[in-house]
């Protein structure tokens, strides 16, 4: 069967073209038409079937992409492995930055990379990459736990791979941070982020005239979608 037409149906058509467009009888020429007509109507609900799931499917995609994006300028972030800690990223990213001889591997670089790679998480997987955020201070944007507990000497392998257990693609991810940032300068990376909106708006002069207050995951959001290309 085709579209419900028989093997014989098929059969009756295909004489009927290979005809040479002699004109058979009349009963012939009305069955064909009423097989042409009933073969094409198949044709059209399974296109508009096609079609229709489609669309539905496009409005759906469409749907969750639109909540995505409320959700994300709301500021309302679940973290992509919750819980988890900075350091541990921070060892792994440290670890991968050693194999490609970073040039001036310090803490503050490993602080610098990891806020590019928490922005650029937050842009692409709408998700916070670790528990801790971000903070302001007079040196660039700052994760302080990682600061002050950091000991880019004392990685090794093991830190790399209890982070990829934990989570494959955040492994790969520091893998993909430490190749492309692995010989930039320190103030490369830190001077564009201390000139950007959400650094600004969590200065002292709008948090009470305190440092360290937390950059709003919400404005690295809006910031990276509408001026990082």
């Amino acid at each position: 069967m085709f579209y419900d037409i028989t093997t014989e149906q098929i059969d009756e058509i295909r004489d009927f073209v290979e005809s040479g467009g002699a004109l058979p009888a009349k009963d012939t020429v009305t069955r064909f038409n009423a097989l042409h007509a009933a073969l094409n109507k198949k044709m059209y609900e399974e296109l508009a079937k096609s079609r229709s799931k489609a669309t539905r499917l496009e409005k759906r995609v469409q749907s969750l992409k639109a909540r995505e994006e409320d959700r994300a300028a709301a500021g309302m972030f679940t973290e992509t492995v919750p819980g988890l800690d900075s350091l541990e990223v921070a060892k792994a990213l440290a670890w991968c930055l050693r194999q490609k001889q970073a040039y001036s591997l310090n803490n503050n670089k490993i602080v610098a990379i990891l806020y590019e790679m928490y922005s650029s998480w937050l842009e692409s997987k709408h998700e916070r990459l670790f528990a801790h955020h971000p903070q302001a201070t007079s040196y660039g944007p700052q994760f302080w736990r990682v600061w002050k507990k950091l000991n880019v000497n004392a990685v090794v392998y093991g830190d790399f791979s209890t982070l990829a257990e934990k989570n494959a693609g955040i492994a790969a991810f520091c893998r993909n941070a430490a190749e492309k940032y692995y010989d930039w300068k320190l103030s490369d990376l830190v001077e564009p982020s201390k000139k950007s909106a959400p650094y600004r708006n969590a200065l002292p002069e709008h948090n009470d005239g305190k440092w360290n207050a937390e950059i709003s995951d919400a404005d690295i959001y809006e910031w990276r979608i509408r001026n990082v290309k």
